[in-house]
């Protein structure tokens, strides 16, 4: 009986050892993309410095993979296509709970981004009570800043868009919601508030028409994120070379400029706990 119940056991464990994978090797090109928030030469330019920066503190062989929507990208993260991608909140949360999406590291500025409501310099508005019954646009219905968390601060001020606004519309990305009231086609827009003063700064056309009459109260917003087959030694390898990007060599001063960041710091799921909730409340999760 003894040599019976020996024998079963050993047919056990090695059929056990024999229904354990081991885990995917690790891609030999790293495949890095980000939401286009921009332009594709902008979400390019931001990010290209930093791809390349942290590829050889790695390392490691690395691509830039352009993402043809927000919503591709958070898919793409999941059939394994991209395996490092720069998500707003929303499109974070949403790879996060389908496929996984492991939080590596967010810029200083993250955890208080704002956007801002920008109108025309001649417009007659200088506060939400002036925008009642404008022509209103959203950014990309996607876009953490550019919609989700914009509309909630709305929200937060008793503003329902649909009900304040004469209409509400939507933009592909940031730049195109400036040129839609650039150009009139919208009274007032909402916009990512780093975007827009970085093109002021750069003396983009449209943005020199516009003026901002409101800024949200802060939220949570953007995160790069791995995707959960990468071992967690490489992850750990991606998570220390954001951390140790600093402004005292041009190298790194030049990647974090681009990211309009003065370091990175540690990201974690519940960061997100806010847009994961946002998202529950309207049936987007």
């Amino acid at each position: 009986m003894g040599n019976r119940l020996s024998v079963a056991l050993c047919v056990l464990v090695l059929g056990l050892a024999g229904c354990t994978q081991a885990p995917p090797p690790d891609p030999d090109v790293l495949r890095f993309s980000a939401i286009p928030d921009q332009p594709t030469r902008q979400v390019i330019q931001q990010h290209e410095a930093l791809m390349n920066r942290l590829c050889a503190t790695i390392r490691r062989s690395c691509r830039w993979v352009a993402a043809e929507s927000y919503e591709s990208l958070v898919e793409r993260l999941g059939r394994g296509e991209v395996d490092v991608a720069y998500f707003g909140g929303v499109t974070f949360a949403q790879a996060h709970v389908r496929h996984g999406a492991v939080p590596l590291a967010m810029r200083d500025i993250d955890f208080r981004f704002t956007s801002v409501i920008v109108v025309r310099k001649d417009a007659q508005a200088h506060d939400l009570d002036g925008l009642k019954q404008v022509r209103f646009s959203f950014g990309n219905r996607s876009s953490t800043s550019g919609h989700l968390m914009a509309r909630q601060r709305l929200l937060d001020q008793g503003v329902i868009p649909e009900r304040y606004f004469a209409s509400v519309a939507f933009t592909t990305d940031h730049d195109a919601t400036l040129r839609a009231v650039a150009s009139r086609d919208a009274d007032a827009g909402c916009v990512n508030a780093s975007v827009f003063y970085r093109r002021v700064a750069a003396g983009d056309p449209a943005a020199a028409l516009l003026r901002v009459v409101w800024q949200t109260p802060p939220f949570t917003d953007y995160v790069w994120a791995g995707r959960r087959e990468l071992s967690a030694s490489l992850r750990q390898e991606l998570i220390d070379a954001f951390l140790d990007l600093d402004t005292s060599t041009d190298t790194d001063r030049s990647a974090l400029r681009a990211e309009g960041a003065t370091g990175f710091v540690p990201a974690y799921a519940s960061d997100f706990d806010e847009v994961r909730a946002v998202l529950r409340s309207q049936g987007l999760l």
